[in-house]
């Protein structure tokens, strides 16, 4: 790394740029890859379960101000990721959940179902699909 030869290029992959030490950073040019790792997807989609609906629209504009550089196909996937997280957050909260709850989780889940089918698409709009789950998902309980 002090004095490569010409034409050499050496890549090295972490998680996080500050992992590595200052000197060994000061020498290497940072590209950053995928903004939203699976462990964010999963914090995301519980602070989004856990806010209220204002909140919420501000969590979907900063998830799509983040990916805006990415094409459509991404923003699609990780948006099913977010949903799928948001599955698993609910459906292990049927269990211990009284009878209404546990029903009412139910249709919202159902209904997750469905829209994600829509996001196979590429014409209904991202932003629209967001919304519409920031309105019909229940809060966290």
């Amino acid at each position: 790394l002090e004095e490569p030869l010409g034409d050499n290029h050496i890549f090295i992959l972490v998680p996080r740029a500050e992992m590595l030490l200052p000197t060994l950073l000061s020498r290497l040019f940072v590209v950053k890859g995928q903004q939203f790792l699976v462990e964010d997807l999963a914090l995301f989609s519980k602070k989004f379960i856990g806010a209220p609906l204002t909140d919420r629209m501000v969590l979907i504009e900063k998830f799509l101000k983040s990916n805006d550089d990415d094409e459509s196909a991404k923003i699609r996937h990780k948006t099913k990721e977010i949903f799928g997280q948001m599955e698993t957050v609910f459906a292990e909260s049927i269990a211990h959940s009284p009878q209404v709850v546990a029903s009412e989780v139910s249709k919202f889940l159902v209904e997750l179902l469905t829209i994600k089918k829509y996001l196979d698409d590429s014409s209904p709009s991202i932003k629209m699909i967001l919304e519409y789950v920031a309105f019909i998902c229940p809060k966290e309980f």
